[in-house]
C-alpha cells in the first residue's frame, strides 16, 4: 500500500472513531472550534515549515494534507438577551431576562396564560371548581435555570491538492462531540406564588371597640378575581368580584364603588412589584387620589376607588396583568381606627372564602401541572450523549499567502433525540433529530509574516421533522405547557466570522487570535394538526367561544427569531507536527439567546 493510501485509510479510521461536534439548537451558538479546531489562520503545512529541515528523516511530497484534532470545552448561561419595553422587543439588545423567556415565551406567567383564551375569566366554571385550582388564575410561576454544557470533540480533516503547483484543493471534514448537557433549576428563587403571599388578613383590635371583631386586609386584585362564594357546591357558585350589576360599577359581597371616595368602600393600592403594601392596610377617604380609571392605571403607590358609571369589565376586568398591579384595602374611618361603612361585610366574606380555600386544599400551579401529567416545572435535567456529526466538502484556490474555498455541508442526526413534550428541560445533544445543510464560503489573507485575517459565512437550513410539542391555544400566551400535538418544524439561519490572528514575528507557528461571531436565524416555521386536543381541564376545543377555538402557530414560533453578537480569542503553539490551542468567547449583544460564556482546548496532529 503506497503512502497516500495508507493516509486515505489513517483519516477514514481518525473520521470514524474521533469525531466531535456541539449541538447548536434553536437558542444556543454554533461553536466552531468543535467542527475545525484551532479557528486561527492556517499554519504552513508541515511539508513547507521551517522546522522541517531540521527533523531527524524527511518526508517525501505528497498531495495528501491531513490532521486530527481533538479536545475539551464547556459553556454556561443564567440569561438571555430580552428587551421588554415594548417598542424594542425585536431588536437586539444587551439587556436580559432569565432562560425563561426561551422554554416559555415570558420571564414570569399564570397558569392560565397556557389555556385557550389565556385567561379564566369565570370563577364559576365548573371545570375549574372540579380542579379547585384558583391558583391558575393568580399564581405568577417565575422558574429560574441555569443552561450548563459541557464535554469533548474529535475530528479530522482531509484535503488533496490539485494543478501544477498545487494551487486548488478538495477536501473535507468531520466531527462529532461527546457531551453533557444540565439544566438546573435555582432553587433559591421562589418559584410561585402561594395564598399568602398576595392575600394577608389581620385582626384591627381584640376585645375593645370599634374594630372589635374586625379584619383589616390587603388582597391582590387578580386573586379576588378567581374567588367565588360556595366553592364546595359549583352550582350555587357566584364570583365574589362582579362588575356592572345593577348600577353599581363593581361589586364584592356589597356594593364596594361609588361616585366619591367617602361613598367608595373599599380602595385600589397600585403595587409595580406585586407585594403587599404596609400595614395598616385600611385607608381613609382622605388618602384616595380620585377614582380609578378603566384600566386600572395607576403610578406606583397610588390610591384610587372603584366609580360608579365606569366600565371596569371590559377595562382591568379583562386584564389579569392590571389586576395583578393592585391591591384591594378596605376603608377606613376618618382616624384609622377601624374599619367603615361597608368595608366590613366585605372583609367578612374575604375571611370566610380564605377559609374555604385553605379546607380545599388548592394546590399550586406547578402541581396541577405536573399531575396532569404536561410538565414539572421544578425539574431539573441532565443529560449524557454524542452529538451530530458534521460533515464537510470543500474546494478552492489556494496561494502562500491566501486561500479562497467553497463548502457544503451536512449535519447528520446521530445526537440524543428528545421528543417528550412534558419534558422541554431534557435539551437534545444535538439537532433533534433534523438534517442540517450548510451552504458556505471561506477565505483568507496573511498580510505580512505578523498579521493574518480570514472571514467566512453560511446559510444553514434544518429540514422538517415532526417533533412532539404542546398545544398552542388561540389566544394563549404561553408555550410549551399543555396537551402533546405533532408539529412539523424546520428553520434556517446565517453565520460569519472575521478571525484576525496576530503571529510572533520570530516564530511564525506561536501567535493569538482574536474574532467576531453572528448568528442570525428566523423564526421556526411550523405546521399543526386539526383539531386541537382536549385541554388540562378537559374542555373540548369545539366547546369554547369561537375566538379561543383552534391553533396559534406564531405562538410555537414565538421569540424563535435569535440573534447573537460574540467575540472570542485564542492563542496557540505549534510544536513540530502537534499544535496546542486554547480559547474563550463571550455573547455580549443578541436577540432570544443565550448570554452564553465559553472556553475550550484542544490539540491537533498535523500528518
Amino acid at each position: 500500500m503506497n503512502k497516500s493510501m495508507m493516509r486515505v485509510a489513517l483519516v477514514i479510521t481518525i473520521l470514524g472513531s474521533d469525531l466531535v461536534q456541539a449541538a447548536t439548537s434553536q437558542f444556543r451558538t454554533p461553536l466552531s472550534f468543535i467542527k475545525h479546531g484551532a479557528l486561527h489562520f492556517p499554519l504552513e503545512h508541515v511539508e513547507n515549515a521551517w522546522w522541517m529541515e531540521q527533523m531527524p528523516t524527511q518526508r517525501c511530497d505528497t498531495k495528501w494534507r491531513l490532521e486530527s484534532f481533538k479536545g475539551l470545552y464547556g459553556r454556561s448561561a443564567s440569561k438571555s438577551f430580552y428587551d421588554e419595553c415594548e417598542p424594542c422587543k425585536d431588536k437586539v439588545t444587551h439587556k436580559t431576562v432569565s432562560l425563561s423567556t426561551l422554554w416559555f415565551g415570558k420571564e414570569a406567567f399564570r397558569g392560565e396564560e397556557t389555556f385557550p383564551g389565556g385567561m379564566l375569566k369565570d370563577p364559576c366554571e365548573p371545570a375549574l371548581q372540579a380542579q379547585e385550582n384558583i391558583s391558575l388564575g393568580f399564581s405568577r410561576i417565575t422558574p429560574r435555570f441555569e443552561y450548563n454544557e459541557y464535554g469533548a470533540y474529535f475530528g479530522g480533516d482531509a484535503n488533496y491538492t490539485l494543478g501544477k503547483n498545487g494551487q486548488w484543493r478538495v477536501g473535507g471534514r468531520a466531527s462529532m462531540p461527546i457531551k453533557v448537557i444540565e439544566i438546573e433549576r435555582d432553587q433559591d428563587q421562589q418559584l410561585y406564588e402561594t395564598v399568602d403571599d398576595v392575600a394577608r388578613m389581620r385582626q384591627v383590635v381584640e376585645g375593645t371597640t370599634p374594630g372589635e371583631g374586625q379584619y383589616d386586609f390587603a388582597a391582590r386584585f387578580d386573586f379576588l378575581n378567581t374567588l367565588s362564594y360556595n366553592l364546595a357546591a359549583p352550582a350555587g357558585c357566584t364570583p365574589f368580584v362582579e362588575y356592572n350589576v345593577g348600577n353599581r360599577a363593581v361589586t364584592m359581597n356589597v356594593p364596594v364603588s361609588g361616585n366619591t371616595a367617602e361613598q367608595a368602600n373599599v380602595y385600589a393600592i397600585a403595587s409595580f412589584s406585586g407585594k403587599l403594601p404596609d400595614q395598616p392596610f385600611r385607608k381613609a377617604p382622605s388618602a384616595s387620589i380620585g377614582a380609578l380609571p378603566a384600566d386600572g392605571a395607576l403610578s406606583n403607590g397610588s390610591i384610587a376607588f372603584f366609580k360608579d358609571g365606569i366600565d371596569y369589565e371590559l377595562g382591568v376586568g379583562s386584564d389579569r396583568d392590571a389586576q395583578g398591579l393592585l391591591f384591594i384595602v378596605p376603608k377606613a374611618t376618618n382616624d384609622g381606627a377601624a374599619l367603615a361603612g361597608g368595608a366590613n361585610p366585605v372583609s367578612q366574606q374575604l375571611f370566610t372564602l380564605l377559609e374555604q380555600v385553605n379546607a380545599l386544599g388548592v394546590s399550586s400551579p406547578v402541581t396541577f401541572f405536573n399531575q396532569a401529567g404536561c410538565i414539572n416545572l421544578g425539574a431539573s435535567e441532565r443529560i449524557t450523549g454524542q452529538g451530530d456529526i458534521f460533515t464537510e466538502i470543500y474546494g478552492g484556490y489556494q496561494q502562500p499567502t491566501w486561500f479562497a474555498d467553497a463548502i457544503i455541508g451536512l449535519r447528520l442526526p446521530t445526537g440524543t433525540k428528545t421528543d417528550k413534550a412534558n419534558r422541554i428541560f431534557l435539551q437534545s445533544t444535538g439537532n433533534n433529530a433534523h438534517v442540517e445543510l450548510k451552504l458556505g464560503v471561506d477565505g483568507g489573507w496573511k498580510v505580512c509574516n505578523w498579521f493574518a485575517f480570514d472571514v467566512d459565512a453560511a446559510f444553514h437550513h434544518a429540514f422538517k421533522r415532526t417533533e412532539q410539542r404542546a398545544a398552542p391555544y388561540k389566544g394563549a400566551t404561553v408555550k410549551n405547557i399543555g396537551p402533546t400535538v405533532g408539529v412539523d418544524i424546520s428553520w434556517s439561519y446565517i453565520t460569519a466570522h472575521v478571525n484576525l490572528s496576530f503571529f510572533h514575528p520570530c516564530n511564525p507557528e506561536l501567535g493569538c487570535m482574536f474574532g467576531y461571531d453572528l448568528m442570525a436565524k428566523r423564526k421556526n416555521k411550523v405546521c399543526l394538526p386539526c383539531p386541537p386536543p382536549d385541554d388540562l381541564l378537559g374542555r373540548p376545543n369545539s366547546s369554547l367561544p369561537v375566538d379561543q377555538q383552534g391553533y396559534d402557530a406564531s405562538l410555537l414560533s414565538k421569540n424563535t427569531d435569535a440573534v447573537t453578537h460574540k467575540l472570542r480569542s485564542e492563542v496557540f503553539h505549534r510544536w513540530n507536527f502537534c499544535e496546542l490551542f486554547a480559547g474563550a468567547g463571550q455573547v455580549l449583544f443578541g436577540k432570544n439567546a443565550m448570554k452564553e460564556s465559553e472556553a475550550y482546548l484542544g490539540m491537533t496532529v498535523y500528518f
